[in-house]
């Protein structure tokens, strides 16, 4: 299947062997074993889960918030394509979603996308470069523009 823009129909395309697919809505994520690789404290490596790893990046956003009840989701207006290297395409030896998130402004920017938990650092670069070409319309919240998370997740299909 292909990769899927949040909160829209419209695929992104093929990737040269790659299958992807988004499934992704700020809110709503799955939330299993998966685990981020970050540091615990300096110098020191640990994995971390994926709920450890969202919260953190969610308490360097103070006032954003998630979609849910009263919030309008945000609308795709302009999506980008990742954009993956030959190389980079080669090198997917494990098939484990990619986990990002980030914020949708009161303007619909992308902001301060973050990989949350994933096999392929290739192929984070390119996800993170698509994911900034991304322009919403602003979720809604009592008729006004309000800043919320996103969660995407790209699932490869070899």
């Amino acid at each position: 299947m292909p990769l899927r823009a949040p909160l829209s129909r419209k695929p992104l395309g093929g990737l040269g062997g790659l299958k992807l697919l988004s499934v992704a809505v700020a809110g709503v994520v799955f939330l299993g074993s998966a685990t981020a690789s970050t540091l615990a404290s300096p110098g020191a490596k640990r994995r971390q889960t994926l709920d450890e790893a969202r919260t953190a990046y969610e308490a360097r956003h103070p006032g954003v918030v998630r979609v849910g009840k009263g919030i309008n989701p945000p609308k795709l207006v302009h999506q980008t394509h990742p954009k993956f290297d030959e190389k980079a395409r080669h090198k997917v030896r494990d098939l484990s979603p990619i986990i990002a998130e980030a914020v949708i402004t009161e303007r619909g920017d992308i902001l301060d996308p973050a990989i949350l938990s994933s096999a392929n650092p290739d192929l984070d670069i390119a996800v993170l470069e698509a994911m900034r070409g991304w322009r919403y319309s602003p979720a809604q919240q009592n008729g006004k523009p309000v800043a919320v998370f996103i969660i995407v997740t790209v699932t490869l299909d070899a």
